[in-house]
């Protein structure tokens, strides 16, 4: 497939609140990126469980000796699971005197640890946001603490128990390893004969599909077209009218009140747009008592109409000529949909946050490829969700059907996560995420009018994220969304029907 793939990739901000977990991001195909240590982990913590690779000696369980842990990573390794050959147990840095102090916070060893001494302690207390049973007094139970139902993010089978590292203890090696208790956060040494859980990890990320940014009229003229334009990322190419699709990854509920990309089938004209000073039909004769001005029907060439100066008037072309009509001469406008809703997560109402669906995500994408769709351009509010869902949902298989995949966002250089910034969010350094195109056009904090986009706003207008407190460098600029370009908008009829 000939798409444009970054080593890293990502957005959590935008509108997407919950979809990342901290700095874990689903990569698919049974891999979670930890985007903060640049590390990747089976999303099944106790993939031995099910598959052994050959290994004899592991319980049914999953659990094992130090020594058959290694075992199993060797084998793993010589599998190229996954397509990597440089899978291990996480490290530990021993720090400090050798061997372990026990301590309630702030060592390598105890409860409540310093953090850059293991990485599994990193991902339990950073990533998850877990606590541990003590507190750094000493005092147990903390308040807080979660036992069994400790916060396990995206993976699969984590639970309360030890998980070998790959590091000796160095004060008795021939002996005892480091490992951690997931139970209650505790890494210490345990001896190397002890059955315990192999998780494995390995260094670097899961590269992503970078979706390629254009504006909401390339989108529309794409869908229209079947072409799509030259950019700066990639060469433009026609693949055919119904081969270029419109992906909304929004919501069911913000697809359906919201509305969506629509073209325009038909302007009708008031009746007296149509009729000359007596009351007639323009044109006709008056002989017969039948020409009494009545409205009139226009099919705009390709469906594509903007409202233009300052809302106040329908721009379209009609036999290739351009036309310009005032809104208050048109009776009414009658529009479909031009895109297709793929969720790639749903609104928890408790929770007051988005609840990822990847394998829905997915398995959607999945069908729109299946039936023909060789070039979707993804959509959500702003810009946020569109990129994230095909980098963190959609799976290599999945995206391979693809010729290449596009988003309704800002294009440029200066809309790339920066160093600062990817340390400040957990976002990848490089992602690119302007957050000024989607369906309104810019982050739903700041300043902008998208809530009565159409008639949209003037297209000048600049957003404000409000990033530069996240040391992302604030990008802002002219919205490319959908309603500050004034494109058609489609609501469906079922609206009003939601919820009962």
């Amino acid at each position: 497939m000939n798409k444009v793939v970054y080593r890293l990739l990502g957005a959590g901000l935008l509108g997407l609140g919950g979809l990342a977990q901290g700095a874990l991001i689903n990569a698919g195909n049974g891999l979670i990126n930890d985007t903060t240590q640049n590390l990747v982990w089976t999303q099944d913590a106790n993939l031995a469980a099910t598959e052994t690779f050959g290994v004899s000696g592991i319980n049914a369980d999953g659990t094992m000796t130090w020594g058959k842990a290694r075992e199993w990573i060797r084998a793993m390794n010589l599998a190229n699971y996954k397509g990597y050959n440089d899978w291990r147990l996480y490290q530990v840095t021993d720090t400090g005197p050798p061997g372990c102090d026990q301590a309630f916070s702030g060592t390598d060893c105890g409860w409540n640890i310093d953090l850059s001494t293991s990485e599994l302690g990193h991902l339990w207390y950073g990533s998850l946001g877990n606590i541990a049973f003590m507190d750094t007094s000493g005092n147990y139970p903390q308040p807080g603490w979660q036992g069994q139902n400790f916060n396990k993010g995206p993976f699969t089978n984590l639970e309360g128990v030890f998980y070998w590292s790959g590091t000796e203890y160095a004060v008795s090696p021939f002996d005892r390893a480091w490992a951690f208790f997931a139970l209650d956060g505790d890494q210490s040494a345990a001896l190397k004969d002890r059955p315990s859980y192999g998780w494995a990890v390995r260094s670097g990320q899961v590269p992503g599909v970078d979706p390629i940014p254009i504006t909401a009229e390339q989108a529309f003229d794409a869908v229209m077209s079947g072409c799509l334009p030259d950019t700066p990322e990639a060469p433009g190419a026609c693949y055919g009218v119904g081969k270029v699709k419109i992906v909304d990854v929004r919501t069911y509920e913000e697809y359906h009140l919201q509305g969506t990309p629509g073209k325009v089938d038909e302007i009708v004209l008031k009746a007296e747009e149509n009729c000359d000073k007596d009351g007639h039909n323009k044109g006709h004769h008056h002989h017969h008592g039948h020409d009494k001005c009545q409205e009139t029907t226009i099919v705009p060439d390709l469906g594509k109409t903007k409202l233009v100066k300052d809302s106040k008037i329908l721009e379209y072309t009609l036999a290739g000529k351009k036309k310009q009509t005032p809104l208050d001469r048109i009776s009414k406008v009658v529009t479909s949909p031009i895109s297709v809703n793929i969720q790639c997560a749903k609104w928890n109402q408790e929770t007051k946050a988005f609840d990822a669906d990847s394998e829905g995500f997915s398995a959607g994408m999945d069908d729109l490829a299946d039936s023909g769709v060789m070039v979707p351009i993804t959509m959500c509010n702003s810009g946020g969700r569109s990129t994230q869902c095909p980098y963190g949902f959609l799976d290599d298989d999945v995206a391979d059907k693809f010729a290449a995949i596009y988003e309704i966002d800002r294009a440029g250089d200066q809309y790339t996560v920066t160093a600062e910034g990817a340390a400040a969010t957990g976002l990848p350094e490089g992602a690119h995420v302007a957050g000024l195109g989607g369906f309104n056009g810019s982050d739903y904090g700041g300043d902008y009018n998208a809530n009565v986009g159409y008639p949209g706003r003037p297209t000048d207008k600049v957003a404000e994220l409000g990033w530069t407190d996240l040391a992302i460098g604030g990008p802002t600029g002219p919205s490319v969304g959908w309603k500050d370009s004034g494109l058609p908008v489609y609501i469906s009829d079922t609206a009003c029907y939601l919820g009962e």
